[in-house]
């Protein structure tokens, strides 16, 4: 989902509307209400929630057991700027 803006009247907006009462609502810790915020492009947004949620699920890993997992999953795989761009 893409968010439209990111001042604190439009994320709160979007939590209420998206989450369930009683849901517990992570964040990247940017800070985003306050005007301080990452700023990803829709065309990019995929790639970044993915690499995210891929972060967040070995984060009980130990350093070497997180890096062997990362090596794996890397395996077979080449990502070529022209493809990151989408020309």
């Amino acid at each position: 989902m893409v968010v439209n803006g990111t001042d604190s009247v439009t994320l709160q907006g979007f939590v209420r509307y998206n989450a369930e009462s009683g849901t517990t609502v992570h964040t990247d810790e940017a800070l985003a209400h306050q005007g301080i915020f990452h700023k990803t492009s829709p065309e990019h947004l995929n790639r970044y929630a993915s690499e995210f949620a891929g972060r967040h699920n070995i984060c009980f890993l130990d350093t070497v057991e997180m890096t062997l997992k990362m090596i794996a999953g890397m395996e077979d795989k080449q990502l070529w700027y022209i493809e990151l761009i989408d020309w």
